[in-house]
């Protein structure tokens, strides 16, 4: 029987995988489909090609986002896209987006697939020497199946990390045709320390309870390179393009730590109030629950840092330790 580690610095000794069910895979099929994406999301599309994956974001008029997405190429089909999203998110997005398909050649499904996060100490165990890449913004496909992908993930210090996805046959879900990954040589562990990693990486992930909450820049999609801002029109490019373009950056994203002895149920966070006294001055992105802590990625306006300390709303008497995100936040070019 696997071993199933609960501690995050246990889990970080050894390799270890988790499956992540609550992301979903979205396919993009059709010969309009770059074309189709192109014009919806914040990425520019054309550069998800090969072995490159890149983060994305779809937002309403008012840049305010739906979603977030990891996008990646089908290793066969040219005109074939992949997006892992939250999955409680992924059946609006699949209803939404085909509202402006229109008349063009593109269909949009939520394909069955196993997903798995993988991680270890051991760079080696997962890629050679010359694949890894600690970079925020680099998102790499290294290995591919005829229904498998393994792709590098963002890294913490002497962690790395892989998404392991296997698409599954739709006659029999239960079936891996086949095996990039040996998960025998690895040993289960807990979605929430996965989600942990993310959060201390700083990579925020909207589903249901947050879309539409936040603008762009307020969660870092800039900083992590999900915004290209040199394509063209899709929906909130002007006013993700202003906030850019024009004045400073008020509110940005930071990683909290709650120190307490008293469970907290991290779903009922998502989106609810970072208070400063009885102000409230920011909102949850992502929580999770690790080694007896409570981890947030929150929104803040930034002023408020030197003000005095933060609290959630949900759990005002116990003060939340603030750290940096593991990259730069200035504007990028």
């Amino acid at each position: 029987m696997a071993n199933t580690s609960t501690s995050i610095s246990e889990d970080f000794t050894m390799a270890q995988y988790a499956d992540l069910d609550d992301f979903a895979l979205l396919c993009f099929e059709g010969e309009d489909t770059l074309t189709f994406l192109q014009g919806q999301l914040s990425q520019d599309m054309r550069l998800v090609k090969g072995d490159t994956a890149l983060l994305a974001s779809y937002s309403n008029p008012k840049g305010r986002v739906f979603a977030t997405f990891l996008f990646w190429q089908d290793t066969q089909v040219d005109s074939t896209y992949y997006a892992l999203v939250r999955k409680d998110i992924a059946t609006f997005l699949q209803k939404r987006l085909r509202m402006f398909v229109l008349r063009a050649k593109v269909t949009i499904s939520i394909a069955s697939a196993h997903i798995r996060g993988l991680w270890d100490t051991k760079a080696l165990n997962l890629f050679t020497n010359d694949e890894i890449s600690h970079a925020i913004n680099r998102f790499k496909v290294y290995a591919r199946g005829n229904n498998s992908v393994l792709i590098s993930y963002p890294t913490l210090p002497d962690v790395y990390r892989a998404l392991y996805i296997t698409i599954v046959d739709s006659t029999d879900d239960a079936v891996e045709n086949d095996t990039v990954v040996d998960l025998s040589t690895y040993q289960t562990s807990s979605a929430s320390i996965w989600a942990t990693q993310d959060i201390l990486a700083a990579i925020p992930w909207i589903g249901e309870q947050t879309k539409e909450v936040f603008v762009a820049q307020s969660i870092n999609l800039d900083a992590i390179g999900a915004i290209n801002f040199k394509k063209g029109c899709y929906p909130g490019q002007e006013v993700i393009a202003r906030s850019h373009y024009l004045g400073s950056l008020k509110r940005r994203s930071l990683i909290g730590i709650i120190e307490h002895g008293n469970p907290v149920d991290t779903h009922t966070l998502l989106g609810s109030d970072i208070m400063q006294g009885d102000t409230p001055v920011g909102q949850v992105v992502n929580a999770s629950s690790a080694d007896g802590k409570t981890y947030l990625l929150f929104e803040v306006q930034l002023n408020a840092l030197e003000q005095g300390e933060l609290a959630l709303a949900l759990v005002p008497d116990v003060s939340i330790k603030v750290q940096p995100v593991p990259y730069p936040l200035e504007k990028p070019e």
